[in-house]
């Protein structure tokens, strides 16, 4: 370094040292000043050496003749490799420090109009030298400034295409670089993720998985499920390209374990595992549209890949972490889909003897020595598999029915011992999920469900809920709130659930005297506003029962007297603005962080809210729900049937009282709408009142203007007979106001004649504007045929490529289709296609760069011709000055210009 920088600036023969800002100032004027390449690149390399230390000073100072650099010298690797490097060290801060000097520097890069243009053209160059830092900067400059470089990579029509060759090198090292700048360059930009992947991204990040022997590889894999993740993500062009593309079928060996699982888990294999379940779960999201996610559903279950999932998911050896995400993933592969929830419900455990996968699931979710966020993941898995089926919700209310027959363990067997266990998180999540597998239906199903306590004798599932609910008071609050989430969820839109509770005095007691409370705590509050919850629901769906204890209009007394309408509404709006409800609200997959209410619970909530809201008016029509439709359960046996009693049906009463309601709310809005009408008709008088009035001022404003005119004209006779006193005063006014009238027409007039005069000389300049105008025209009309001719071939030669474009996509569209016809000819159709889009991409490339000779030629053209204008001129000017100081003019100019006499004579003439 020292010989270097004596070879840059000489001996010193001070003993003072320059600061690092003159060795650059000094560098910077060799790199410009000099001629010779050899010393602009030892200036460059000494610039680059300094650059680490005093980035500032480098950025402030070089940032322009690095880029000159780069425009200029593109043909020497050397010095280029010395500019990007030096650019590199200034853009890029040191990992895991605050960079805002880059931020800063990356500013003065961009002030350069074709800064990054110049870096995409240098990712063209094949040498090592030049390549790797320029891809290095470019993924600076996308960390520093990413929607910036976005915007300026679009602008460049082959940057993207460029920057996608990078995978294809056969150096590990400029091909992992590339994927971090793809990773960089693919986030939040929807028009560069679906380049991206029409550039045949997915097939090319596949190829380098399997090369770096899928999971069991290195962090290069996990960086290329990110960039996946980064095109599949909320971009649903992309995941139906993903999807049609066969693609999904290709990530079958990531999950193929051979059983029994004999795998070692290195924390790499942990991470990638992850990854992959993570691209799994972004196709099947249920934040995609649902035409999507149903398509991608599908094609797990046909490609196989569920059930590999399904068999991971319940094979030993594998670690908690991939135990997790493969519950979560097959959670969203299942939810909502039919066909794939039948699958899973048939699906039974490798034990001995088996079990179906859903009482496995629900026996992991009570299981008090499992992981919180497994036992949250088996919820999930639950829930999805309820979600949307009526069937399997009959299934699941069905196992809780008494039954004649004995069974060694239940789903309704787990879901009672954990909801009326000992643990806190197993009362919450039996709770959710009971609170789930609910609708219409099962609702008047769940009330026939006895329960044999010990001293008490039957009791039914919603009386015990209750009694747990009042004679615990050590009870956790999780476990009150998963209560009082099962219990809304039960009586909303089920009248005889709500008459059902409220048979028994106490229940509203307590509720009363827990929304009365004032709570210490956050998680105290959740239960008060969840019994007010509860209240309101009970207010809004009570059936209009006369024989309850509890009647709408009492449960309105103790509303507005004994609570108060302001504490019971706020108590009912701080649910709604509650941390553990908004983070609820977000997705379908249960937080792990301190649960307490599930998305289905907030969905509800913010549908009865309204409902309640409407009921606590006393007016207000009741909200009568129609009996459910017959539920669609499982055939029982009879003995199962006759357990516990015929179900109370709605009788003619019920149905009359109905129809009175009805007529009540019709007459109601009927009275309402006589009240519109009415005041529809005052409004009407009002506007034409508010006419007349009008009409009227107008008059008065007529009459003043006449009496205005006759007062005018008596002064005017006033004048005339030389009247004196405060006539003659006001007259002599006038008279002086006329005269100042008068002298302003006549600047305005003066001001006119000189507008009147620029306007037409501004009419001379544009008539010789449109004379040269003309002539310019008429000169260039040659060129411009010339012109024409060569993008008229140009667009033929285009029209022909497009044409062999079109041919070679259908080739390769129909060796697509042919390729679902036998497995056997997969790899040969596959090789063709690569074979015929590697064409593809041949002629493109030809395209564009016949594209830019045309560019090329028109602006060798423009230039020849302005060239030869100057020498034109001139030579004018030259023969002038010949002329002028008595120089004989040479044969050959005497030629020229007699020539060019003759030329403009024969040109008059003619």
């Amino acid at each position: 370094m020292a010989s270097l920088l004596k070879s840059v600036f000489g001996a010193s023969s001070s003993e003072t040292q320059p600061t690092g800002e003159e060795m650059i100032e000094k560098l910077k004027n060799r790199a410009e000043s000099s001629t010779l390449l050899e010393d602009r690149r030892d200036a460059v390399r000494a610039i680059k050496s300094l650059s680490r230390k005093f980035r500032r000073e480098v950025g402030t100072k070089c940032t322009g003749i690095l880029l000159d650099v780069l425009r200029n010298n593109r043909s020497d690797c050397e010095i280029v490799g010395y500019a990007v490097e030096a650019l590199l060290n200034v853009v890029a801060g040191e990992e895991g420090k605050d960079n805002s000097l880059g931020a800063e520097m990356t500013d003065i890069f961009l002030k350069g109009a074709d800064s990054i243009a110049l870096l995409l053209n240098l990712l063209e160059d094949y040498d090592f030298q030049v390549r790797l830092p320029t891809t290095r900067l470019v993924t600076a400059l996308l960390m520093n400034k990413i929607s910036v470089i976005q915007e300026a990579v679009l602008l460049n029509p082959m940057g993207i295409s460029r920057m996608m060759d990078l995978l294809q090198d056969s150096r590990e090292v400029i091909r992992n670089e590339g994927l971090l700048l793809l990773a960089q360059l693919t986030r939040s930009n929807r028009q560069i993720q679906q380049i991206v992947a029409f550039e045949n991204a997915f097939e090319r990040l596949l190829t380098v998985i399997v090369d770096e022997g899928y999971t069991d590889g290195g962090i290069v894999v996990e960086d290329c499920f990110y960039i996946m993740q980064n095109l599949l993500k909320g971009n649903n062009s992309n995941q139906a390209f993903f999807r049609e593309a066969s693609l999904i079928q290709q990530l079958l060996p990531l999950f193929a374990f051979k059983h029994p699982l004999n795998v070692t888990w290195s924390p790499q294999k942990i991470s990638n595992m992850r990854c992959a379940f993570m691209l799994v779960r972004t196709l099947v999201s249920p934040a995609n549209p649902h035409q999507n996610i149903v398509a991608c559903q599908k094609a797990l279950n046909q490609c196989g890949l569920l059930k590999h999932l399904c068999d991971l998911m319940f094979s030993g050896g594998v670690p908690i972490e991939i135990l997790i995400e493969t519950i979560n993933t097959v959670a969203e592969g299942i939810r909502g889909y039919e066909p794939n929830q039948t699958y899973f419900g048939t699906t039974k455990t490798p034990s001995n003897p088996p079990r179906e996968a859903v009482l496995a699931i629900l026996m992991s979710m009570v299981t008090e020595k499992q992981p919180v966020a497994l036992r949250l993941a088996a919820l999930y898995c639950f829930q999805s598999f309820v979600y949307k089926n009526d069937v399997v919700q009959a299934q699941i209310v069905n196992t809780l029915l008494p039954s004649s027959t004995e069974s060694s363990v239940s789903a309704g067997h787990v879901l009672c011992a954990g909801l009326f266990g000992q643990d806190t998180l197993s009362n919450w999540c039996t709770a959710v999920a009971l609170s789930n597998a609910l609708n219409a239906g099962q609702k008047l199903q769940l009330l026939r469900v006895q329960l044999s306590m010990q001293g008490k004798g039957q009791v039914s599932l919603l009386q015990q809920c209750t009694n747990i609910l009042a004679e615990s008071p050590d009870l956790k609050v999780q476990s009150r709130v998963g209560l009082l989430v099962l219990l809304c969820t039960w009586l909303v839109e089920c009248g005889p659930a709500v008459a059902q509770f409220l048979d028994n005095s106490a229940n509203v007691s307590f509720l009363t005297a827990q929304i009365s409370h004032h709570p210490t705590t956050e998680q105290d509050q959740l239960v008060r506003s969840l019994c007010a919850f509860l209240l309101g629901i009970c207010l809004a769906y009570h059936g209009g029962d006369t024989q309850v204890e509890y009647s709408r209009a009492t449960l309105l007394q103790v509303v507005n007297h004994r609570i108060g309408c302001d504490v019971f509404n706020e108590s009912l709006g701080h649910l709604a603005v509650s941390e553990y409800f908004v983070l609820a609200s977000k997705g379908p997959q249960p937080v792990t962080d301190a649960p307490y209410f599930d998305y289905s619970f907030s969905l509800l909530f913010k549908r009865v809210s309204d409902v309640i809201a409407k009921s606590l008016d006393p007016n207000a029509p009741v909200t009568v729900t129609p009996p459910p439709p017959a539920p669609q359960s499982v055939p029982e046996p009879a003995a199962q049937r006759g357990g516990a009693g015929p179900l109370t049906g709605t009788s003619v009463e019920d149905h009359d009282s109905i129809v009175a309601q009805y007529k009540e709310l019709i007459r109601d809005m009927d009275q309402e709408l006589g009240a519109a009408r009415a005041k529809c008709t005052e409004l009407e008088k009002a506007r034409k009142d508010c006419e007349a009035a009008l009409s009227q001022q107008s008059q008065e404003v007529s009459a003043l203007r006449e009496q205005l005119g006759v007062h005018a004209q008596s002064k005017q006779k006033a004048a005339a007979v030389g009247g004196e006193g405060e006539s003659g005063a006001a007259v002599a006014q006038l008279q002086s106001t006329v005269v100042s009238l008068q002298r302003i027409q006549e600047s305005q007039r003066q001001d006119i004649v000189g507008k009147d005069v620029l306007i037409g000389r501004l009419q001379q300049q544009l008539e010789s504007a449109r004379s040269l105008q003309e002539q310019l025209s008429s000169s260039a009309s040659a060129n411009v045929g010339r012109l024409k001719e060569e993008v008229a071939n140009l667009k033929a030669e285009n029209e022909a490529l497009l044409t062999e474009k079109m041919s070679l996509d259908e080739q390769v569209r129909v060796l697509q289709l042919g390729s679902h016809e036998g497995h056997g000819r997969r790899d040969e159709d596959n090789r063709a296609v690569l074979d015929l889009r590697q064409e593809l991409e041949a002629l493109r490339q030809d395209y564009s760069k016949l594209e830019e000779s045309k560019r090329t030629v028109e602006k060798e053209q423009e230039d020849l011709l302005v060239l030869l204008a100057n020498h034109d001129s001139k030579a004018k000017e030259y023969r002038a000055l010949l002329t002028a100081h008595s120089i004989p003019l040479p044969k050959e100019l005497e030629e020229d210009e007699s020539g060019s006499g003759e030329d403009s004579e024969e040109g008059e003439d003619s």
